[in-house]
This record gives C-alpha cells, structure tokens and sequence, in this order.
C-alpha cells in the first residue's frame, strides 16, 4: 500500500502548469482525482484518456475522470481483487479508507500482484524497448522528455510540451487526427510506424532515426 502522504493526486483547482509538472514529475500512468483536498475525491484520471487534450486548468479533467475504486481498511486482498474484476471502467487503483471516510492509502493491481507473487517487472510504466535491428518499440505513454533522452535527441521537431506530454500526443498534434494502424509518419530525423491502436488511443509505435541528411518534412506515406 502507498499511503497517504505519498500518494501522487491531481487537484482540480490547480493550473495547467501545475497539473502537467504533478504528471511529468511521478511518472505514473493513473492518478485520483481531488478538489483542494486528498480527501475530497471526485474520480480517477488515467493519462491515456487525455492524450492529445488541451488542459487548460485542474477543472479540464473533470470531464475525463472515471468512477474511484474505495475500499474500506478492514478489506483484504480478495475484496479488492473482486472490485478490480467488476469494473467496467478498468480502473485497477483503489483508495483505502478509514472509518471516518478519510483517506489512508492507495493499492494498484500491482501491489497485489507481487504481495501474491513476489518481486514482479513493473506494469504500470510506458516501456520502449530497443529492436535488435534499428529502432525502438515505444508505448506510446510515454513522456517526451524520458523518450528524448533514451533514443538521444534533444529536441523533437516543433515540440510543444505546453500542449502535450507524451509521444501519443505529439503524434495526434502533428498529424491532426487519430492514425491508423499500419501508417508511417515521418517528421526530421524520426520515423514512427503505428503498430498497435487501441480504440482511438496509440498503443505502441515503432521509432527509427533516420541519418541528419535523410531529415524530412512531416508527411505520411
């Protein structure tokens, strides 16, 4: 369990300044949404909602968030596993209270997992894995900063990190839509291959640097 005064949350009453340092600072792909207070919880926010959308303040989130998992403290890990299972919106974080309704902590499927199961690989981070040819096979929740520094460029052509956070993103304000799977999307020195959507959201991209002189406009083959 994480508790409670390590718990990463969101305030709706914070700028969009603030909202985007709290997300790029912890790392995490899914956090509890509040209003002033840990304890005044509205929702959940999962960051594969909000690809591509322009945050404008804390508020901009509200229409995102999805239904909080809460369970009491005298819950075991049965009881939970239970409550992940029935979700219908996949939320698999759960917020623990206390008799008084106040918030103690925080459990994740992977908590669970590896109370069960031991040491486990971590689940719930974006990965990006180099191919053994050239290339690197990205989630595509990954954060631009993290991106940049592990395939060694400084700057992504026409980077806006006021607009967005994550490779996903980038590619939605590049192109302007939502891409298909299968199609190739060229911008200076990169090409990213859509490999896998899911639904509207992009699951997975294939990377590759192109040398400097082989740099292109943005185009689509």
């Amino acid at each position: 369990m994480i508790p409670k005064t390590e718990i990463a949350w969101l305030d709706v009453e914070e700028s969009a300044e603030e909202i985007k340092s709290r997300i790029n600072e912890s790392k995490r792909t899914m956090f509890p949404l509040s209003e002033r207070n840990l304890d005044n919880l509205l929702g959940v926010i999962q960051l594969k909602d909000i690809y591509g959308v322009e945050i404008t303040s804390g508020k901009t989130l509200k229409k995102y968030m999805k239904n909080p998992v809460i369970v009491p403290e005298s819950s075991d890990i049965l009881d939970v596993l239970k409550l992940f299972k029935e979700s219908t919106q996949h939320v698999h974080m759960a917020l623990i209270i206390d008799e008084y309704g106040s918030v103690e902590g925080l459990i994740t499927l992977y908590d669970i997992l590896e109370a069960i199961v031991g040491d486990i690989p971590d689940i719930d981070e974006p990965e990006i894995v180099k191919r053994t040819g050239e290339g690197w096979l990205v989630d595509g929740a990954i954060q631009i900063d993290e991106f940049k520094e592990i395939i060694g460029i400084e700057e992504l052509p026409g980077e806006e990190p006021e607009i967005y956070n994550s490779l996903a993103g980038f590619i939605l304000h590049r192109l302007g839509r939502v891409p298909e799977t299968g199609e190739i999307f060229k911008c200076g020195v990169l090409q990213l291959e859509i490999v896998d959507m899911d639904g509207h959201q992009i699951d997975k991209v294939l990377v590759t640097l192109k040398k400097e002189n082989e740099k292109t406009d943005d185009d689509v083959i």
